[in-house]
């Protein structure tokens, strides 16, 4: 199947995400939803040094999808842009293969040079202490209705993580599966069936390495499969 993978970093905002896919959705489509839970209570406008290069790099295109939060959110990351710039220019040479970058990114989306090396430090995952933002909540479910006005397919699974960042985070799980299930839009599977352990995380609690990635991948094919199925 030809694949959008919108999968490749959390920083770029589940907002833009659902907004830009929306301009490309068909009858027929398929579309497959993983949110990690802080895009639900600080995240879903992206992160500065994400979307501001994004931005940038698709010569501001976009930019019509972004509302006022999101608009200043990627203007204060254009440092990093300019940054960015800078340093490839004094690394183009090198052989960096845990940077993200074109030449590692595989033909399915997916950014690939990480797998063949050992894991990094994971850093002890910090609490989430943001409120849940229900507006951007509501917002999310809308969107899932537009997406299915349109004849796609909606699947609303729970995001891979290590299970000693789930043990942090799981209030905010629990708390985003209530809002979800009482919404009429129930994550697929518990929350606790994509707990990995630690070990198959690369360098955060969310990214994992090859062998996470083989697993998460697998558990995804037999949920694709009974959706598929029972829709």
């Amino acid at each position: 199947m030809n694949v959008i993978n919108y999968g490749l970093h959390a920083g770029i905002g589940l907002k833009f995400m659902i907004d830009d896919v929306e301009t490309y959705v068909r009858k027929g489509d398929v579309i497959v939803i993983a949110p990690e839970y802080s895009h639900f209570y600080s995240l879903a406008c992206g992160e500065a040094v994400t979307i501001g290069p994004l931005m940038a790099y698709s010569d501001w295109k976009k930019l019509s999808l972004l509302n006022a939060r999101q608009a200043m959110i990627a203007l204060s990351g254009m440092p990093d842009y300019v940054g960015s710039g800078i340093r490839y220019a004094l690394l183009s040479t090198a052989k960096k293969p845990d940077v993200y970058c074109l030449s590692g990114i595989n033909e399915y989306g997916d950014e690939v040079n990480h797998w063949s090396l050992p894991n990094k430090k994971v850093l002890p995952t910090e609490p989430i202490k943001k409120k849940f933002d229900k507006g951007f909540a509501r917002y999310f479910i809308a969107k899932l209705e537009a997406f299915e006005q349109k004849g796609a397919r909606v699947l609303i699974v729970p995001p891979v993580i290590r299970a000693s960042g789930y043990q942090v985070l799981q209030p905010q799980a629990d708390e985003l599966s209530r809002f979800l299930q009482e919404s009429g839009r129930p994550f697929d599977v518990p929350t606790v069936q994509h707990v990995l352990p630690d070990s198959c995380a690369y360098d955060t609690p969310y990214h994992m390495n090859k062998s996470g990635v083989d697993i998460f991948t697998s558990m995804l094919i037999e949920e694709l499969k009974r959706f598929c199925v029972s829709y």
